[in-house]
C-alpha cells in the first residue's frame, strides 16, 4: 500500500510540474496574474500510531473543507495535498 502511495505521489509531483509550467506560460502569454497558493510544513510523530492518526484527521480535515467550500458551479481549481517522509540526505 505504501509502494503504491510513493508511486502515486511521483505522479503528483510531474502533474504539479507540468501544470504550474504551462500556468506559468499561460499568464506570461495573456499579462495577467493566476491565482494559485502552496503551503509546505515539517512535523514530527512520536511513533506510527500519532502519524496514522494525524493522516486520519488531516484526511478528514480535508474533506469538511472542500464540502464546504466546493460548489457544482464557478472556477475550478486543483487541490493537492501529500505526506512523506524527507530523504536522508536532506
Amino acid at each position: 500500500r505504501d509502494q503504491v502511495s510513493l508511486a502515486q505521489l511521483v505522479e503528483l509531483g510531474e502533474r504539479l510540474q507540468r501544470d504550474s509550467a504551462g500556468l506559468i506560460d499561460l499568464a506570461a502569454s495573456e499579462g495577467r496574474k493566476v491565482p494559485s497558493a502552496s503551503v509546505s510544513a515539517e512535523v514530527r510523530f512520536a511513533d506510527e500510531a500519532a502519524r496514522s492518526a494525524f493522516m486520519v484527521e488531516l484526511v478528514e480535515s480535508l474533506k469538511r473543507l472542500l464540502s464546504k467550500h466546493g460548489s457544482a458551479q464557478g472556477e475550478r481549481y486543483r487541490v493537492a495535498l501529500a505526506a512523506y517522509p524527507p530523504l536522508e540526505e536532506e
